[in-house]
């Protein structure tokens, strides 16, 4: 077995998409040994079909460039000579091969090691992993993109750069890779198992050591400190939060200007944010509407802040949007947290289907060869590698949250009521959701969306628990939210297929009723017969 520094990174273009249907037009490829470059192959192939302008503008390949090439025939046997006895590396790798099987006949590649798929597991939380992304991570130089030699290059940097990160795996996360990649068909399989066997070979005294990440669910519940408080039953029992400083906050040279240089005194801020300080101190509804560039987070946040502080009562902070609760958990509360001079906590609490359930997990790892596909055994390295270095077990600060639902293994880890067992589960104690909830009870700021609030209201208080104050921003949406969660709607084919449900006639009787009547008939068969 080559050891993982040694390999072949591969590219190519194509005239599109599809195997079945395009082209390739060029093929590169760089052969490293040891982490060193020893040689490279680069080849333009001439399609049997005219180069569509598209891939003309991506890759800046002409016609007149493809003119003298060789045909894809003529170029494979060099190519696969330059390739063989190499593990194969590639982004995306699985596009690259189906073409290459596809032009050449046969469908042996070995198990090629797809970059991206290891980025997943090495930076579960990476926003995007395009190769143009991880370029930016490691901060290398790509010169030229689209062009089949210089994007081998690249990606064998990547490969070797993430291979730097593998020797820094905790041991407890390695073996986990390794157990549950080997149940996936990953060609990151061998990756791993190399790097275990070298930590094996290496003797105590030089090996480096490594100390396991602490998983998430181990965290002491007291991380977001104490903030233990009462729903108070009377107004008058608030101490009233200062108009006159909430305004001096937000003034030129006031409190936010001090510490952020690029903070400006803004009129109708200042005033949106004093009539939003009255309503909280006379428990008024305020209906306000705020134009582009206000500053209504800021203007609500202030009188929020300190209302729970001094109230020693949570304030729930709506949203429609998920871009917006996170513009205002990680940018407007960071910049309010140098202008008080007391410590203040705020938690983002979604709906439990945004968490994952360990129990879930853990079962479903264990039976994934018979129940999962395998784009979703593909997922599984990754999402061990998230679980050991998130804080919150909320499934969409992945990288790849929208490939765990278009695969379908979201709905397979996430936590939901109908199958969780409550006191009953071995897990309960690092359960995300209860510690999330559990946070949100001591925290000043609650941030959710609108459909958790209307949740809420249907479940008598079992989510939010109780609160008195609530800012609902991007207001506009409520009216559509409340009506899913409040209101009842029907129409002609939904009263039909409910009616169809109990019974229908059509190929053949069937239906609850039918079902009903077959087991009432085979029921009277059984009995005796009386004269």
């Amino acid at each position: 077995m080559h050891k993982p520094d040694t390999f072949v990174s591969i590219d190519i273009e194509t005239t599109g998409l599809d195997s079945s249907l395009h082209e390739i037009i060029e093929i590169g490829a760089v052969k490293v040994e040891a982490g060193k470059t020893i040689a490279e192959f680069s080849e333009m192939v001439k399609p049997e079909r005219q180069l569509p302008e598209y891939i003309t503008r991506l890759t800046g390949i002409t016609e007149h460039d493809l003119r003298n090439a060789g045909s894809i025939r003529q170029t494979l046997p060099s190519f696969l000579d330059f390739v063989s006895g190499y593990k194969i590396v590639g982004h995306n790798i699985g596009f690259d091969v189906s073409f290459l099987r596809a032009a050449a006949g046969i469908g042996n590649f070995g198990a090629p090691a797809d970059t991206c798929e290891l980025a997943r597991i090495l930076l579960p939380m990476l926003h995007s992993y395009s190769l143009d992304s991880l370029i930016e991570f490691f901060s290398l130089t790509a010169e030229i993109r689209h062009r089949a030699l210089h994007d081998a290059r690249v990606t064998a940097e990547v490969f070797l750069r993430m291979l730097d990160m593998v020797r820094l795996l905790p041991d407890t996360l390695l073996n986990e890779i390794i157990r549950i990649s080997s149940r996936t068909g990953s060609g990151l399989f061998d990756l791993f198992q190399a790097q275990l066997i070298e930590r094996s070979d290496a003797p105590l005294s030089g090996r480096m050591k490594l100390r396991p990440m602490e998983k998430a669910a181990g965290q002491p519940d007291n991380l977001f400190g104490d903030f233990s408080r009462e729903i108070k039953e009377h107004k008058d029992d608030y101490p009233e939060v200062d108009q006159q400083y909430v305004e001096s906050l937000l003034l030129d040279n006031g409190g936010l200007s001090r510490h952020h240089e690029a903070f400006e005194e803004r009129p109708g801020q200042i005033s949106l944010a004093k009539r939003i300080t009255r309503s909280f101190n006379k428990s008024e509804i305020l209906l306000a509407e705020a134009g582009t560039g206000i500053g209504k987070s800021i203007a609500y946040l202030l009188p929020a802040v300190l209302f729970a502080e001094f109230s020693q009562e949570r304030v729930i902070i709506s949203t429609n949007t998920k871009n917006l609760q996170e513009q205002l958990f990680f940018k407007d509360i960071p910049l309010l947290g140098a202008v008080f001079d007391f410590p203040f906590r705020a938690v983002i609490l979604k709906g439990r289907g945004n968490y994952i359930c360990l129990n879930r997990w853990l079962r479903l790892i264990e039976t994934s060869e018979q129940y999962l596909t395998k784009q979703e055994r593909a997922l599984l390295p990754p999402v061990a590698a998230w679980l050991h270095a998130t804080i919150s077990g909320d499934l969409s600060e992945t990288g790849f949250f929208n490939m765990l639902g278009e695969t379908g293994l979201l709905d397979r880890i996430n936590s939901e009521t109908i199958s969780c067992v409550g006191a009953r589960c071995p897990h309960r104690d690092k359960c995300f959701v209860n510690r999330v909830r559990r946070a949100a009870q001591r925290a000043h700021i609650i941030i959710v969306n609108h459909s958790l609030v209307f949740s809420d209201m249907v479940s008598e208080g079992m989510v939010l628990g109780g609160y008195s104050r609530i800012v609902f921003d991007e207001a506009h949406n409520l009216e559509r939210v409340a009506m899913r969660f409040l209101g009842v709607t029907f129409s002609y084919y939904r009263i039909r297929r409910t009616l169809n449900h109990l019974f229908s006639k059509s190929e053949g009787s069937h239906g609850i009723l039918a079902i009903l009547d077959a087991w009432a008939q085979e029921m009277v068969k059984g009995w005796p017969e009386y004269e």
